[in-house]
């Protein structure tokens, strides 16, 4: 049997608050846990919406910081060919910054 979706189940919950609000009269024992549900269904829902805008939000950040990491790696490249062209590329002096100089021969 496939898994029930969220939406599935809160289909299936508020079918059941609305036959126990049609019938309340009859079923007036299960009022307390009539509310219950009610309160609960109510905040599953705020919860799901949270979390949809959460994960909205963690999509936006991510793109963010993917575009960040693109520019700071554009000019980690600019950065290393300058200092290659400064001290040369086979200078130990690039190791203070990072880089590994080009062997002599």
């Amino acid at each position: 049997m496939p898994k029930e979706s969220f939406a599935e189940r809160v289909q299936r919950w508020e079918r059941m608050d609305a036959g126990l609000t049609e019938r309340a009269d009859e079923l007036a024992f299960l009022a307390a846990d009539h509310a219950t549900l009610q309160t609960l269904v109510g905040a599953a829902k705020g919860k799901d919406a949270r979390q949809e805008a959460l994960k909205a939000e963690l999509q936006q950040e991510t793109q963010g910081l993917n575009q960040t990491v693109k520019e700071i790696l554009a000019l980690e490249k600019r950065l290393r060919s300058s200092l290659k062209g400064k001290y040369g590329a086979s200078n130990e002096v690039l190791e203070s910054f990072g880089i590994r100089p080009r062997k002599r021969r």
